[in-house]
């Protein structure tokens, strides 16, 4: 017997963004995402954006499954592929994504930010300015547990990598 070649379905990049949103919405129905589709010379994309909330990790896992291509930049090369979803009866259906790439943005709420610094001000017994991002402090956030750690005074970070490793692995 031989099967005969069906071409998978072409969503635009619309009807991509849609999905990612609908998927977004159910995975976390308590967060307020913004999800943008552009279509641009040679591609399109989706740009993911929310404040707070869940890791960027978790969201990319989901948002990701979005994407119609990938792209190797050691040698500079895009490759499309295809993509399986279920139909209205269950059954798979082969997809062609209209957006190449989907990315996702965290913000950090200002009442958050606020939070941090006054953990990061306890947590070493002086004042942390809030906007001075080149100030060192003597903190570290372990990479794997995300624990905030007061170092001795003579090992210093910027403040605005220990920021960010801290916000990378909290959830609000």
């Amino acid at each position: 017997m031989t099967e005969t070649y069906t071409p998978p379905t072409y969503l635009s990049c619309a009807e991509t963004e849609k999905l990612c949103r609908a998927a977004l919405k159910s995975a976390f129905p308590e967060v307020k995402f913004s999800v943008r589709s552009s279509t641009y010379a040679n591609g399109a994309s989706i740009r993911v954006r929310w404040t707070d909330g869940p890791l960027k990790a978790e969201v990319e896992k989901i948002a990701g499954l979005y994407a119609g291509a990938t792209f190797d930049g050691m040698i500079d090369l895009k490759s499309y592929h295809d993509s399986w979803l279920r139909d209205e009866d269950g059954e798979p259906q082969r997809v062609s994504f209209g957006a190449d790439f989907v990315f996702v943005d965290r913000d950090i709420s200002g009442e958050w930010k606020s939070e941090i610094f006054a953990l990061f001000s306890r947590t070493i017994g002086r004042e942390v300015a809030q906007d001075d991002w080149n100030q060192q402090v003597p903190l570290a956030v372990d990479r794997s547990t995300g624990e905030l750690y007061h170092m001795v005074e003579a090992e210093t970070e910027y403040v605005q990598d220990v920021f960010h490793r801290y916000t990378q692995s909290r959830t609000r």
